[in-house]
């Protein structure tokens, strides 16, 4: 039986400082990225493995708990603002069997609007709103238990929007790849 790990609920306090250009793009995680202030900073992945499945990457490792080793495995996919390569939103997903469904975290920068919260749409699907749980000094976290309705729809979408406002009432709309998808969450239910 899979476990949450603790990696996968440090990664929700891993937020980024204030917003960029309107102009985002998923982060390849293949290549080391320069650490630049303001980015959710490089996680430690010298004991674990990292696969990628198109634009989802998914990141396994193995700890001991009561005596016993277990695999712990979380996907991810980051929003970067292409001028800069700054990380703009975090979006990790992990299984959490007693749950019976995924999970996923938002990490989102300081400074959006609390009260209306995200906002995701996949495709042409009705948007659903999604509160803030917390925000931190580095950050706002969400999060959003799958129903079966979401979950089909990140399995059959192509693209997804998370929608967040500033305080100023300005939308800034951050792109989800849906690509690679299913397979990274294969991965990460075996």
């Amino acid at each position: 039986m899979k476990r949450l790990s603790t990696r996968f609920a440090l990664a929700v306090a891993l937020a980024v400082f204030g917003f960029g250009p309107a102009v985002f793009a998923q982060q390849d995680f293949s290549g080391d990225v320069d650490q630049a202030e303001g980015t959710i900073p490089e996680r430690d992945r010298d004991h674990g493995e990292l696969e990628r499945f198109e634009d989802w990457n998914v990141y396994c490792e193995d700890f001991e708990e009561d005596g016993e080793t277990i695999r712990a495995c979380e996907m991810l996919q980051r929003v970067t603002v292409e001028e800069t390569g700054e990380i703009i939103m975090e979006v990790v997903v992990g299984y959490m069997p007693e749950r019976g469904m995924p999970m996923a975290l938002f990490s989102v920068p300081l400074g959006i609007r609390l009260q209306p919260g995200l906002e995701l749409k996949v495709d042409d699907n009705e948007a659903v709103r999604i509160g803030v749980d917390i925000c931190g000094e580095d950050g706002c976290m969400a999060s959003m238990l799958f129903d079966d309705d979401m979950l089909e729809q990140f399995r059959q979408g192509a693209a997804g929007t998370v929608t967040i406002r500033d305080a100023r009432n300005q939308s800034f709309d951050l792109p989800i790849s849906m690509m690679g998808f299913t397979a990274a969450l294969n991965r990460i239910m075996e």
